[in-house]
């Protein structure tokens, strides 16, 4: 690996924060479990849309943390999807007949999709927060969360009863089942929706070399 030629900063362990997500999704519905989480009070109710994440302790891998995170925040329990790797077009390899060679399902990957980072400022001294992004997957008809046109359904400015509106009050946080164009729509923060694009992108890639195999076993 070539040397940096720009200025580094080393960041010690009490000023860095780890954190690992989960993007998850329904392969056999494509879609993507996102949080609505409610803001403001009764009368005033809009909604902040994130992906699952949360705080790596010392003794876990960064994938346990992803799975146990994401269950915590959606209550959906999820397992590790392998993705092709995020290779560009030139690095490749090309057989002898000048075709494409499609990489078998043996180097598909486990390893985290994306990482963000975000500087917080804590006065005298920042703390850096690395986030790890991990590819999940969970069936929506075993964890059926609310579709997006539910969830809109549902809300508390829709309710008719006061013992509806009391439930929907204490409904802090929900997570409902979007499509990536919903995902790209909702998410709040431009991370998020890059790391969908990201995860999109990859399970498309997969699903174009599938087919370039079947094609060529038949």
């Amino acid at each position: 690996m070539p040397e940096s030629n720009t200025e580094t900063t080393v960041y010690t362990s009490r000023n860095f924060s780890i954190n690992c997500g989960g993007v998850i999704h329904d392969p056999d519905k494509n879609l993507y479990l996102i949080v609505a989480n409610r803001v403001g009070a009764s009368g005033d109710i809009s909604y902040s849309y994130k992906l699952p994440k949360g705080q790596k302790t010392e003794t876990e891998d960064l994938l346990t943390t992803a799975i146990r995170e994401s269950r915590r925040e959606t209550g959906v329990t999820t397992t590790s999807m392998a993705l092709p790797p995020d290779l560009a077009e030139e690095d490749m390899d090309i057989d002898d007949d000048d075709e494409e060679i499609i990489p078998g399902e043996d180097m598909y990957t486990t390893e985290p999709i994306a990482i963000t980072h975000s500087l917080w400022d804590e006065g005298s001294y920042t703390i850096m927060c690395l986030t790890f992004w991990f590819a999940l997957q969970a069936n929506s008809e075993r964890f059926p969360c609310q579709t997006l046109q539910e969830f809109g359904a549902s809300d508390i400015q829709l309710t008719t009863t006061r013992r509806e509106r009391q439930q929907q009050r204490g409904k802090q946080r929900s997570p409902i089942w979007v499509t990536e164009d919903e995902a790209l729509e909702l998410l709040s923060k431009e991370d998020d929706k890059e790391v969908i694009k990201q995860m999109a992108g990859l399970l498309r890639v997969k699903k174009n070399w599938e087919q370039l195999r079947d094609e060529r076993d038949y």
